[in-house]
């Protein structure tokens, strides 16, 4: 099992939302034996991933990984609290089950695909997409390989409806 270390959270570049990057400093990515691009699995009250790029140079050694209002709550976390952060072995999705939050259009998996494609997801994530003038959400049920895996061109995402 890969090292883990904790970091304070705090609010993502208006560059990265909606991307599942992660910022951390570069040394911090030495300790995790990772690059840039590398995924990430971040443990708060729930566990999330995204793809890890270096901090900005001002931010060296200070503790902290900067993401979106959605990864945290996927995580389960806050701004200043602290996480726990490690990498994670993501292989390319096979196949995405996704429950929708509400109505959705129907045929609107292409659309999903594209807009989170070689993005990492994880079982349990809300995923948020625009949709015109509303947002379409969904849940992610169990992505095939499980728990954690890379969107593809060639991942079925499949809409469950109970």
């Amino acid at each position: 099992m890969s090292e883990i270390i904790s970091l304070q959270v705090r609010k993502a570049d208006k560059n990265d939302v909606g991307h599942r990057i992660a910022r951390i400093d570069y040394e911090t990515m030495d300790k995790l034996e990772m690059s840039t691009g590398d995924v990430i699995e971040i443990i708060g009250r729930n566990r999330t991933v995204a793809r890890c790029k270096g901090a900005f140079a001002w931010e060296k050694k200070k503790g902290i990984i900067r993401i979106d209002d959605l990864t945290r709550n996927n995580a389960g976390s806050k701004i200043d609290e602290p996480v726990l952060v490690r990498t994670i072995q993501c292989h390319r999705a096979k196949k995405i089950p996704l429950y929708p939050a509400d109505d959705v259009p129907s045929g609107t998996e292409k659309y999903v695909r594209d807009c989170i494609e070689n993005q990492p997801i994880r079982f349990g994530d809300k995923i948020v997409l625009p949709f015109f003038e509303k947002k379409l959400e969904y849940l992610v049920m169990e992505p095939k390989p499980f728990p954690a895996c890379i969107v593809t061109k060639n991942t079925k995402i499949e809409m469950i409806h109970y």
